[in-house]
């Protein structure tokens, strides 16, 4: 009986660890299936070696896990279980392990190749990290012939050992991890060689574009700042010294942005001597910080002693931060350009920061239009040289066609206004004064008899018309400076529905400066006399600025812009007065 009942007993126990070991295979097998469907969608080696890091630890009890990936001679560290170890480690492509790995087994139980003569040949700063770590198994992630990575697993709980059902487990999760970190990897190098700018080895204009909108949408009410950094007078830097010598000069700037902005943002190369930072998360104040530091790293480069015959190198730099200051992607780009063209004008190596400005009463608008001009009328500092080239090509305007002349003058000062109402600051303000100066300067080139027809203008004729804009472009592009108009003159005949021209581009896409100028443009031009009928009365003008908001205007600016002329906030012109009735 006694013997029945031990066999029986054996029976039980027998049965229960076969059940346990089919089930245990059953949930491997479901946890090899999952695993697989989730990296072979994932194109990231990060979200392979975390999934990979989850799926061991879930079966195999572990205190932690590492993950090194061939890089050069040798295999790095990258990624561990726990994410307070520490990863400033790597296993020489060379070492007696893995020519072992190579040769016999996919794995290495670290307990047992002690006991192997080729152990004795392991270096033994290799022995004490093993030591240091507890690593107790080596598993090969396996690309054909080239072991690819290392899975690095410490000591099971208790002492135990490592299983043939547990090894056969990591072989099979280690080879679908390798197929799935190969794709990935080559996706990387693709993504790399598209987004990195191959000169200074930092982020390319193309990803900065995706960036800034990604990083706008992320951020959300949250602060997201916008630093331009402009390498100063490089153009002469290069006619001096040669391309070679300038590309060398732009590889130790982005190199000195690059490790003072860190892991706090993202540095990016938006065009042949700029570049940019976003710093997510960030206020002004810290974007002034590093741009402080950034500068006085680049000045240091100077002090090399191979520096002494070149032209000291320097830096101007444009902050703008979302959302105080800008209510778009687009809006943080434009500000920061301007800012750091201010910084230029400004006399170069300083650092701007783009400010909105403040409510005002709106009976003040007009002297606060008046005292910011100003200083373009008055040719004050930086814009004398500014006000000779604007003088010059206004007096040319003015001698092919005075209503020309006298059109610009009135849009100029309107569209002032209105940005000065809209909360625009001064320098915004002060180029689209400038460019409503000029936003008309292409029709030099227009013949007087479709200028001044009176009549309907032919196809042909329109044609010619609309290519005005262009003209303007051209003639402003050559001047030295003033190239920062060309967005709000290029834009002056673009609509918020995007039906307008050249580009038709449509709402906010469009530059504010340049929906300034489109209102204030469409408002003279019917409250004017013009070659072929008088000028409308102001309601009617007024009306049919309301009717296209939304669809030919900015519904916000249309809307401030009746207001202001309503409540006589806007002087008018003198043409447009005598057409209250």
């Amino acid at each position: 009986m006694a013997f029945a009942g031990l066999l029986g007993g054996a029976y039980v126990l027998m049965r229960r660890l076969l059940e346990a070991m089919f089930t245990r295979e059953e949930q491997q097998s479901r946890l090899v299936k999952n695993f697989s469907a989730e990296v072979s969608q994932s194109l990231s080696t990060a979200d392979i070696m975390e999934k990979m890091g989850q799926v061991v630890s879930r079966e195999i009890p572990i205190e932690q896990m590492y993950i090194c990936l061939l890089e050069g001679d040798s295999y790095q560290a990258r990624y561990c279980s726990s994410p307070l170890a520490t990863l400033s480690f790597s296993i020489s492509k060379d070492s007696p392990q893995i020519a072992y790995l190579k040769e016999q087994e996919s794995y290495l139980i670290i307990g047992e190749f002690r006991s192997s003569p080729r152990y004795l040949s392991v270096w033994e700063a290799e022995k004490e990290l093993f030591r240091r770590l507890n690593i107790d198994c080596v598993a090969a992630m396996r690309d054909g012939e080239e072991i690819v990575g290392l899975l690095l697993l410490s000591a099971k709980e208790r002492g135990r050992n490592f299983n043939a059902v547990e090894i056969g487990f990591l072989e099979t999760v280690s080879s679908i991890a390798s197929i799935a970190m190969k794709n990935a990897a080559l996706y990387e190098k693709m993504f790399r060689e598209a987004s990195i700018d191959p000169l200074t080895g930092v982020y390319n204009y193309r990803f900065f574009v995706e960036q800034l909108e990604e990083q706008f949408l992320s951020c959300g009410r949250e602060c997201l700042t916008l630093l331009y950094i402009d390498v100063d007078d490089f153009t002469l830097y290069n006619q001096l010294y040669g391309v070679g010598e300038g590309d060398a000069a732009l590889c130790r700037i982005g190199e000195v942005i690059s490790r003072c902005t860190g892991e706090s943002g993202i540095v990016f190369r938006t065009s042949g001597k700029v570049f940019a930072v976003l710093l997510p998360l960030q206020d002004t104040q810290r974007a002034r910080t590093l741009a402080r530091e950034i500068e006085t790293r680049v000045a240091q480069i100077n002090q090399k002693p191979e520096r002494q015959r070149l032209k000291p190198l320097s830096v101007s730099v444009g902050i703008c931060s979302a959302p105080y200051a800008a209510s778009s992607a687009k809006e943080l780009m434009d500000n920061a350009d301007l800012a750091v063209y201010n910084a230029k004008q400004g006399g170069k190596d300083q650092i701007v920061i783009f400010r909105g400005a403040s409510d005002l009463v709106p009976q003040h608008l007009a002297e606060r239009t008046d005292a910011i001009v100003d200083r373009i009328e008055r040719g004050d500092g930086e814009y004398r040289s500014a006000l000779s080239m604007i003088s010059a090509l206004t007096a040319a305007i003015d001698a092919k066609d005075h209503y020309t002349y006298a059109h610009s003058k009135n849009v100029a000062r309107y569209a002032a206004t209105l940005a000065v109402a809209a909360g625009l600051n001064d320098d915004q303000v002060r180029t689209i004064y400038a460019a409503g100066l000029l936003h008309d300067i292409g029709k030099i080139s227009i013949p007087e008899n479709i200028l001044n027809k009176t009549g309907k203008l032919e196809d042909g004729e329109y044609r010619i018309m609309k290519d005005h804009v262009n003209s303007s472009i051209e003639m402003i592009r050559h001047l030295p400076e003033m190239d920062y108009l060309i967005p709000a003159v290029l834009g002056h005949h673009e609509r918020w529905d995007g039906k307008g021209y050249p580009r038709g581009i449509a709402g906010e896409e469009i530059p504010i400066s340049a929906r300034c100028l489109a209102i204030a443009d469409v408002f003279d031009a019917m409250t004017t006399d013009r070659p072929y009928r008088r000028g409308l009365p102001l309601e009617y003008a007024l009306e049919e600025i309301r009717k296209g908001a939304g669809t030919q205007f900015d519904p916000s600016l249309a809307k401030t812009f009746a207001q202001l002329i309503r409540s006589r906030s806007i002087p008018l012109s003198p043409q447009a007065a005598a057409r209250k009735s």
